[in-house]
């Protein structure tokens, strides 16, 4: 197993972050806000049962 890297989220983040979601904020821009890899976002997000939103292909 590899080492994790990067910073964690601490539980209230993780709280802003599933609603920023549900706000249809796009998972790259949150991940960004929190200076976080935005897999970490989508795991995030597929653990709570959160729908991501299709990304804007225009």
């Amino acid at each position: 197993m590899l080492p994790s890297t990067g910073m964690k989220l601490t539980p209230e983040q993780q709280q802003e972050a599933l609603a920023l979601l549900q706000s249809d904020v796009p998972f790259r821009e949150v991940a960004g806000r929190f200076g976080v890899a935005h897999e970490t976002i989508r795991r995030l997000a597929l653990r709570a049962g959160v729908e991501l939103a299709p990304r804007d292909k225009s």
